[in-house]
Order: structure tokens, then C-alpha cells, then sequence
């Protein structure tokens, strides 16, 4: 069951199976007249349970980018042997002052600037 949502330039879709409404994979594009077209595409499986909820231990992720003029891509794969949490860390986190909030676009066109 896909869901999407769309902010300027950024277009976000997730994926979600209908019967447990896991998110089982996510999609990030970028277009821009100016610097072209950027993908980032996740894909969640292998689902662990972490007390009563339920998390990937497996994640693919893929991006491809024309900002450079020329297409690149970059894949990771994320195996992990374990999902689990330590019953002495804290559910509840703060942000600290010295972070500032800024746009997934700038973050985008910061990494495509490299």
C-alpha cells in the first residue's frame, strides 16, 4: 500500500504491507531543472521482533544521482545479526542546543556539492 507526500522538489513515497502495516520499503526523489534528478530507494526486510514491535534487519539502500553531470550511483546492504535494545537505555532522547533544524533540501544540495 503506497503512501506518498510531496514538498517542493522532494517527493517521498513508503511502501507498507496491508496486512501488518510494516513499511517495507521507502523512496526519496529529488528533481530539479538545475541539478537534476537524485533517488534514494530502501528496501526493509528480514523483521525482528524488539519487544512488541517489530524492526528490519535488513536494509538495501540505492541512490543514483545526475547532479554530477554524470550519472552515479551508490549502494549499501545492512545485514545485521541482532535487533535488540539495552533495557538501561533511555526511550526518551533530547536534541541537543548546539543542533540546528534544516531542510531536507539543503542537506541534498550540500551532499551534491562535494
Amino acid at each position: 500500500m503506497p503512501v506518498s507526500f510531496r514538498n517542493g522538489n522532494m517527493t517521498y513515497a513508503w511502501t507498507a504491507n496491508r496486512t501488518t502495516g510494516r513499511i517495507t520499503a521507502a523512496d526519496v526523489v529529488y528533481k530539479s531543472a538545475q541539478n537534476g534528478t537524485s533517488n534514494l530507494h530502501v528496501d526493509y526486510g528480514n523483521f525482528k521482533s524488539v519487544g512488541v514491535k517489530m524492526f528490519p534487519a535488513s536494509l538495501n539502500l540505492a541512490m543514483t544521482t545526475t547532479a554530477t553531470r554524470k550519472k552515479q550511483e551508490a549502494k549499501i546492504s545492512l545485514q545485521l545479526n541482532q535487533v535488540k535494545t539495552d533495557s538501561k537505555w533511555s526511550t526518551q532522547t533530547e536534541i541537543s542546543g548546539k543542533y540546528k533544524q534544516i531542510s531536507p533540501t539543503d542537506v541534498l544540495s550540500k551532499i551534491l556539492s562535494m
